[in-house]
């Protein structure tokens, strides 16, 4: 006799208002209501009630036939179906929004951290399979690792309706796994269990979490839906616990980490050689190092692509390799593959905040500023806390000139961390067009301290000082760049830039040509990075765009 749906209580209520409101209320034991109750709830009395008579002839109401009686008795029930109904919605609405947590790593043994950060991570990327659900992303929640922050305060600022905690316990050949689930709208656990694994069968755990978690949530998934959540991606466990020390290189986003996780990940698809997930690994990491310039882009991306293509091969439905695919034919000038592959990541996984950053910048190239700042704003939602997230928000404002909005999403980024160095490079490129120049310069100076030298930050500091009128500093930044350029990869482009700052249109165009040759990155936003401004009027300019703009590597 419980309540069904909402509707029911709606129905309830209106009856009971009409009868107040038509003189004519009387109250029942109301059985339906009673049964609304939660059960660890005491049952309230309801009393019976006269039915009510009109008013004594002197406008003085008494004895039992007293309106007053059954309006109060009217209210009291009301109160009680509003309290029962919103108990009852509140409680059987399905949690549309979840964020795990990092597990604890009880022993704090550095030796098995990839381990507690593996089962986190596995679990979120289970549960963003499912469309109905809004997840978190891994690199929004590390923050809270050994965080003695409670659920309330991390579900605040994640803004979720259900946290995940979890605590990883060594104990000589086992371990024991236990996991919370909390329902933060009213901080109550809605399930918790504990397993003893060992460590051939963290995988089989990491799913039976996952599909815990989904019945606890109250979700109704499709058949597909059901068998992704719980299909392992590899019978292998020492494939699988490869997997997991490359995933935990890959977080740590440093060069020399980067190259340790690719490390792994061969290691893991020589174990088990149908391993989507490890192809899709290389494929992120390789995209990753991209960034780095360490090599042209003409040879890293065909390694993207080539590792992307093959997890494809073995699951078509991997949105991460449907990303690291779309990067890397964005970066090959394959325009409309980039976005096809974009489009389809996004719409197997549209909690995957990396194939909305990405899909973003581009948007950004292609100068839909508008498109671009919704898949910023969602990447922001899915992954609120990352600085790396943040920057988007950022680039797709400065790309679009739209430069104060640009500043103040910069310094937000900085607020969360100070030392992100794309951040200071885009607040100081932002303060350039705006011809501020000593914040600027200030800036870019902070970035070039906390790169340690890097070739990018270097640049960005020529041309600052070249469009500031400090010509003798610029020069002596662009001699250190060719000389680098004799010992180690830099990317023309920069090169091509403070030649534009100093105003020598034909030297940069002669950078820009190589830069073309070698596919170099930066060159996605040729159409709509305000740096290149100076050029544009030049026929030279035009025709570079039509070729970049016109190529299909198809």
């Amino acid at each position: 006799m419980r309540y069904q749906t909402a509707s029911d209580v709606r129905a309830d209520l209106k009856r009971i208002r009409r009868d107040l409101e038509s003189g004519q209320s009387y109250v029942t034991t109301m059985p339906s209501v009673r049964a609304a109750v939660p059960s660890d709830t005491a049952p309230v009395p309801v009393p019976a009630v006269e039915p009510v008579s009109a008013a004594a002839p002197d406008g003085i109401t008494k004895g039992p036939k007293s309106r007053t009686l059954p309006i109060l008795a009217g209210v009291a029930i009301l109160a009680l179906v509003v309290a029962a109904g919103w108990y009852f919605f509140l409680r059987e609405q399905p949690l549309s929004s979840l964020a795990v947590l990092p597990f604890v790593n009880e022993g704090a043994d550095p030796r098995i951290e990839y381990l507690s950060d593996g089962i986190t991570e596995s679990i979120i990327n289970n549960m963003s399979q499912i469309p109905a659900l809004s997840v978190r992303s891994f690199s929004s929640v590390t923050r809270y690792r050994g965080n003695a922050a409670n659920a309330q305060t991390a579900a605040q600022e994640l803004k979720v309706q259900a946290l995940l905690t979890g605590r990883l316990v060594q104990r000589g050949d086992t371990f024991v796994i236990s996991a919370e689930l909390i329902d933060v709208r009213n901080n109550r656990q809605i399930w918790g269990s504990q397993y003893t694994p060992n460590i051939a069968d963290f995988q089989a755990i990491q799913e039976q979490i996952s599909r815990e978690i989904s019945e606890k949530l109250r979700l109704k998934l499709s058949g597909e839906e059901k068998e992704r959540l719980t299909r392992s991606a590899t019978t292998d466990s020492e494939a699988y616990q490869l997997y997991l020390q490359g995933r935990h290189h890959w977080n740590q986003g440093t060069l020399g980490e980067l190259q340790q996780s690719i490390a792994f990940f061969g290691q893991a698809v020589q174990k088990d050689p149908r391993y989507a997930l490890a192809y899709a690994g290389q494929a992120d990491a390789y995209a990753l190092i991209a960034d780095f310039n360490v090599l042209p882009a003409r040879e890293v991306m065909p390694k993207v692509k080539i590792a992307a293509a093959k997890a494809l091969e073995l699951d078509p439905a991997l949105a991460e390799a449907h990303t690291s695919l779309a990067w890397a034919k964005f970066h090959d000038w394959d325009w409309r593959g980039a976005e096809s592959e974009f489009k389809r990541a996004l719409e197997l996984n549209p909690s995957y905040s990396t194939a909305h950053s990405w899909y973003a910048e581009y948007l950004m190239a292609m100068g839909k500023a508008d498109e671009a700042a919704a898949e910023t704003t969602r990447a922001s939602e899915l992954d609120p806390r990352s600085p790396v997230t943040g920057l988007e928000s950022c680039a797709a404002s400065y790309y679009a000139h739209r430069y104060p909005q640009a500043i103040e999403q910069c310094q937000k980024v900085l607020a969360l961390d100070a030392l992100f160095v794309p951040a200071h490079v885009f607040l100081g490129r932002t303060y350039e067009q705006q011809s501020q120049f000593p914040p600027a310069i200030e800036h870019f100076t902070k970035a070039l301290a906390l790169s340690e030298g890097d070739t990018n930050e270097l640049a960005a500091l020529g041309h600052a000082y070249a469009v500031s009128g400090q010509q003798g500093e610029a020069r002596k930044i662009l001699d250190q760049l060719k000389e680098r350029a004799q010992q180690t990869y830099v990317q023309p482009t920069w090169v091509a830039v403070i030649h534009i700052g100093l105003g020598e249109k034909d030297a940069a165009f002669e950078w820009l040509q190589k830069a073309y040759e070698d596919r170099s990155a930066w060159l996605v936003f040729l159409q709509v990075d305000p740096v290149f401004d100076p050029l544009r009027l030049d026929a030279r300019f035009a025709d570079l765009v039509g070729k970049v703009k016109g190529s299909d590597s198809r």
